[in-house]
């Protein structure tokens, strides 16, 4: 049957294919299900029921419900069920409008929206998405991405399958809320459960295969709540405070992967998180009139239990009460970008309080910072249709401090592994090592100007307050402000290219030698340069992803060093499978073609051979006249076995057609700069390259004499050594700093 061309269903379906995929792999081990909705409001938007404002008891109108459990049309559902929360914060907080005039109790005007009123063809034909309902500042449908800017939290909807009838209100009384008797009991030292039951005459028939509804409830008294299945559950309840309440034992979690009646909130999540910068993202979902809470950061995602807001209207209540006191930093917007409505970059920016934010070698700034926001955020390439990520976002800033005002600033927000070294943790050691021995140098890496590092529970991540969650892989929060800098592709010359690349290149080199730091991801992206006094600066960035030096490897590796006082085996190297990071077209051809029980070391060499196929990937690329990198379509950038292919065509053949070619693609501004570079360094690579892989390479004698040693052959096992370490130091002497920079005629050391 057809899909309706109108229908919700529609717009759902023609979600990219790319975003299901992705989110349903990326989230497959990280869902928890199952969080007691009082846990998850206490946690996620921080309010109790004895935070509910006391009044009159609260109501569900029958006519408002009847209209979303009756509405043949799914858009107007939508619109109906908006209505039920519109009414419910009416009650909660009569001194505001239901556009958001000013009350005591609401710290935000907030609206709920209908964003799929009408049908929305554009966002069809781009496979995008916008929230069914959206908890907003602004008091319009916009642009479809627009939604997802302003958007505070979701409301995921699943159409009424059938139709039923509500005779009278349901009433919902503070007093009779259940767990508010619990807590006192607990707060006087009883601990007794709550012994109200719910008394209501119920006439239903309710047939599950048949989906259908037909309620007429009929409230005898008021200190009741509605149970049309049987008694609300009770729960057993502690206290630390009433505002620490939680279940007496923590809940048993399902972890099951997401299913498709589930893709939908997951998805909300992750559009939310892409946008603004939030710490998380929380909304929920209503399946006919079961409702669930959604909640998801960078490690994964909480649903709640499940609950029907006609069984438990209360509940309901709690939520909308909960959302409708909340602030921005409870609705998951970080806490340190500050902004009059959300989503209004305009007018927005990022404020650091003094004890929080360090300089770059970890010590206190001792002032607060605020910085203008330029724009919004984007995320790094590679790092859409996520949730589980570092996630790292990018925002263009200005100072405004006297000492600073208009300098142009980036802030680099993400959220590593609290296991991995941070990238503040690497520059420090990197400037520290720069500062005591070759301060020429620090101009050429990343100046940082402040930074805010904080674990989950110090960021106040609701997850980190969840009972019984178990975070296998924990993350922090880092947002770093640091000098912007240009792309190398914005040079404007041959001359200034050839700067700031053997800047970048010669201070790499330093940085290794006075700090025991590799960079770890040598690319193009990572290149950028500034000017000063008419010279451009070439500036290595991104030191996210670098690593310690392991000299002791490196000797071990190269026979240097011998691995144990066992004479047979101390000269064998135990290869392990090390977990690297890198970009493909860069990466050196050793890592990028070994199996992977046989990756050799991390080494400097690795991080200098990654410059030449940058310096190579750049002219064969590089427009001048429009100062951009045009597409690479001589390798499938996301294959694997394309580059490395590419690259051993190039080292095997000096003056093949991999060259040929790639001399064809060079612009002719720049093609004297190939001639005087590229066949020199391409000789040293592919030297170094030949000496591993010909007839008797490195392999084949590592793998002789880890035979030779087991065996005991003590005789073969010299005679393999003194080849090996011919052939180490064949490698070694070919292609290392020296030969590199001798090969683009550059000096190897500056004065300051």
């Amino acid at each position: 049957m057809p899909v309706d061309p109108s229908s919700v269903a529609l717009e759902k379906d023609r979600i990219h294919n790319d975003k299901r995929t992705s989110v349903r792999y990326n989230c497959k081990r990280a869902v928890k299900r199952g969080l007691p909705v009082i846990d998850f409001v206490r946690t996620v938007w921080r309010f109790t029921p004895d935070m509910l404002p006391e009044g009159q008891p609260y109501r569900l109108w029958r006519t408002t419900v009847n209209r979303f459990l009756q509405q043949g049309s799914e858009r107007e559902s939508y619109t109906h069920f908006a209505s039920i929360i519109t009414d419910l914060l009416a009650q909660l907080y009569p001194d505001a409008s239901v556009y958001g005039a000013s009350s005591p109790l609401r710290k935000l005007n907030t609206t709920v929206i209908n964003t799929r009123a009408t049908s929305n063809r554009t966002m069809i034909r781009q496979g995008g998405s916008t929230p069914d309902l959206t908890w907003s500042q602004s008091t319009s449908v916009t642009q479809w991405r627009l939604n997802w800017e302003s958007c505070l939290a979701f409301v995921e909807i699943k159409r009424p399958s059938a139709h039923g009838t509500l005779v009278t209100d349901l009433v919902i009384d503070v007093k009779d809320f259940p767990y508010i008797a619990d807590w006192e009991r607990a707060a006087s030292g009883s601990g007794v459960e709550s012994d109200v039951d719910a008394e209501y005459e119920v006439d239903s028939e309710y047939d599950s295969d048949l989906e259908a509804w037909n309620v007429d409830i009929k409230r005898k008294r008021s200190t009741s709540i509605p149970d049309m299945y049987g008694p609300v559950t009770k729960r057993v309840c502690r206290e630390d405070s009433l505002t620490s309440m939680t279940s007496a034992d923590p809940p048993e979690y399902d972890t099951e992967p997401l299913n498709n009646q589930e893709m939908d909130a997951a998805l909300y999540i992750m559009e939310m998180l892409e946008r603004n910068l939030r710490s998380y993202a929380t909304g929920f979902s209503v399946d006919r009139t079961m409702v669930t809470l959604w909640y998801g950061d960078r490690m994964g995602l909480v649903a709640s239990e499940a609950f029907d807001f006609l069984i438990e209207p209360h509940l309901l209540l709690l939520v909308v009460a909960a959302m409708g006191a909340a602030d921005e930093e409870r609705f998951g917007i970080c806490p340190y970008l500050k902004a009059p409505t959300c989503g209004d970059y305009d007018n927005a920016e990022f404020v650091l309080p003094s004890w929080k934010a360090l300089n770059a070698y970890g010590e206190p700034i001792n002032k607060t910072m605020q910085i203008k926001l330029c724009h919004g955020g984007r995320l790094m390439r590679g790092l859409s249709y996520v949730v589980v990520s570092a996630a790292t976002m990018i925002f263009n800033l200005q100072a405004t401090t006297e000492e600073e005002d208009g300098e142009e600033l980036v802030a680099k927000v993400s959220w590593p592994l609290e296991r991995s070294a941070t990238e503040t943790s690497s520059l420090r050691a990197v400037l520290t090592g720069l500062r005591k021995k070759a301060t020429q140098y620090l101009k050429h890496v990343t100046e940082l100007k402040c930074y805010i590092e904080e674990t989950m529970a110090e960021h106040r991540l609701p997850r980190a307050n969840m009972p019984g969650l178990n975070t296998e892989k924990p993350r922090l929060f880092v947002l770093m402000v640091m000098k912007k800098y240009e792309p190398i592709y914005h040079v404007a010359s041959v001359t200034e290219f050839k700067t700031l690349f053997a800047d970048v290149v010669r201070a790499h080199y330093w940085v290794a030698e006075t700090s025991d730091v590799l960079h770890g991801d040598i690319s193009l992206n990572n290149i950028m340069f500034y000017r000063e006094n008419g010279r451009v600066i070439g500036v290595l960035m991104d030191w996210d992803h670098s690593v310690r030096r392991n000299r002791e490897e490196e000797d071990k590796f190269d026979l240097e060093l011998p691995s144990s006082d066992d004479p047979l085996t101390m000269w064998v190297y135990r290869f392990s499978f090390p977990g690297h990071w890198y970009t493909a077209p860069y990466l050196d051809v050793a890592r990028q073609s070994a199996p992977s029980d046989e990756v050799p070391p991390y080494r400097y060499e690795h991080d200098l051979e990654a410059f030449f196929w940058v310096l190579m990937h750049f002219l064969q690329q590089f427009d001048p006249a429009r100062r951009t990198m045009l597409p690479t379509q001589y390798f499938n950038m996301n294959s694997n076995y394309d580059i490395v292919s590419w690259k051993q065509d190039m080292l095997e053949d000096l003056d093949g057609d991999a060259f040929q070619d790639a001399a064809a693609r060079v612009h002719r501004d720049y093609l004297p700069l190939w001639d005087d570079w590229v066949p020199e360094l391409l000789e040293i690579v592919a030297t170094a390259h030949s000496y591993r892989m010909d007839t008797m390479q490195e392999r084949t004698l590592r793998c002789q004499l880890k035979t030779a040693s087991e065996a005991g052959e003590q005789a073969r096992v010299d005679r393999l050594v003194r080849r090996l370490r011919a052939k180490v130091e064949q490698r070694k002497s070919a292609f290392n700093y020296e030969t590199f920079m001798a090969a683009i005629d550059a000096p190897e050391d500056i004065d300051e």
